[in-house]
């Protein structure tokens, strides 16, 4: 059969025997909402579940043992009656102009109509002042009604979150495995208004209490774990932690799986047996519809698990990318100073090459007797860097000078 989700004991509510009208009136309206709440219809169940908790908390106290299952009921239609208002309101300003939209077509066309007609103008000017104090007054109204229906929806999800911490606290306080899975629970829905006021840290946290909870009191094929999964896959996600998110998808995505192959080896088994035909189809035919359910979210869990996936890739790609750009930054400078001196080998005079000393190294004789016979045997001269002695350079530059007397006095 499937998990159902724990609810506190009704008899805890009833008290110990006094006063039976003030027991039977809560738990007649607590139906009347739950019914409500089936049929999606938040507004009644909230009136409904708010008189039984004024009954009970006017008989037993605020906080006795006998409020926690009406507070957890108000608290969760709460909840989605201001989700509901939420999607209503989004879906009634779809299409709806903005106010500085209108502000600047009225202007427009008094600008128009003020150049079309001079006398306008003057007339603008005398009752300026009037639309001015007129047009402030419009607009303070529709901030004031701005704000009011902003805080009718923050007052929803508030009062949401004081019930249900009411009930998590009086459930907490109860020993019982049933009532410590209501206290999880409340969890639960304390995670979801975080979600919804989008503090995703708060929910993560309440949601983590509400698995620590189930895992102690539940199988590893529960649905309820494979919910909780679910809710704190959304919660990392929406808060950007990707590999959380994408951790939790996975979880309730196996505990499903899990979930699955326990039923169809339940279904097996009573289909071998064949005994007790009428109570046994009961069982199978609910595990058969359960099956068909879970088959159902698998696809939509798959989806996220993709997502996840998805926004983890873009997020390492996008850090790799800005990785690279401050690498290649830090590289540029080297690789323009590296260019910039060599840009100076033009300046630098070539040296000789190692065989050419290995060469003079060798024969030392023969290269003096050489430079000799073409030095006029000067070997021991000094030569300059183009193997002409000095000597010689400096008799070349100024036998000139001695030769022009002579080549006058033979002319």
């Amino acid at each position: 059969m499937a998990d159902q989700e724990p609810s506190a004991s009704t008899s805890s509510m009833a008290g110990s025997g006094e006063g039976t009208d003030v027991g039977v009136e809560p738990m007649k309206l607590l139906g009347v909402g739950k019914r409500h709440m089936v049929m999606e219809d938040f507004a009644a169940a909230v009136n409904a579940f708010q008189d039984a908790c004024r009954l009970l908390s006017a008989a037993h106290g605020e906080i006795a043992d006998q409020c926690g299952e009406a507070y957890f009921c108000y608290g969760k239609a709460l909840l989605e009656l201001a989700r509901m208002e939420r999607g209503v309101l989004g879906n009634a300003l779809q299409g709806v102009p903005d106010a500085d939209d209108e502000d600047d077509e009225d202007n427009d066309e008094e600008e128009t109509a003020t150049a079309e007609d001079p006398k306008i103008e003057s007339t603008a000017n005398m009752d300026g002042t009037c639309a001015a104090d007129t047009s402030e007054a419009e607009d303070d109204n529709v901030d004031s009604a701005e704000k009011d229906g902003e805080s009718e929806e923050v007052d929803n999800l508030q009062l949401a979150w004081e019930m249900l911490e009411l009930a998590k606290v009086i459930f907490k306080r109860q020993e019982a495995k049933e009532i410590q899975l209501c206290a999880a629970q409340a969890y639960l829905k304390l995670g979801e208004v975080g979600i919804e006021s989008e503090n995703y840290i708060q929910a993560i946290e309440d949601f983590n209490e509400c698995l620590n909870i189930q895992q102690k009191h539940l199988g590893p094929h529960n649905r309820l774990l494979a919910e909780t999964h679910y809710q704190l896959g959304l919660a990392y996600s929406f808060d950007g932690q990707h590999d959380s998110s994408l951790k939790h998808f996975k979880e309730s995505f196996s505990v499903i799986e899990k979930r699955l192959s326990m039923l169809m080896e339940r279904i097996e088994k009573a289909e071998e047996k064949g005994k007790s035909p009428a109570k046994d189809n009961d069982a199978v035919s609910e595990d058969k519809q359960e099956i068909e359910e879970l088959k159902e979210l698998l696809p939509e869990i798959k989806a996220k698990i993709e997502d996840a996936e998805e926004s983890k890739d873009g997020k390492a790609t996008k850090a790799f990318q800005e990785t690279l750009v401050l690498t290649g930054k830090t590289d540029e400078t080297p690789a323009s100073s590296s260019s910039s001196v060599s840009n100076i080998s033009h300046l630098v005079r070539k040296k000789r090459k190692p065989e050419d000393n290995e060469r003079d190294n060798k024969d030392p004789k023969k290269a003096k007797q050489e430079e000799s016979s073409v030095n006029g045997g000067c070997g021991d001269a000094a030569h300059n860097r183009n193997g002409v002695p000095e000597k010689m350079e400096s008799e070349e530059i100024t036998s000139p000078k001695k030769s022009d007397p002579e080549a006058q006095s033979t002319s």
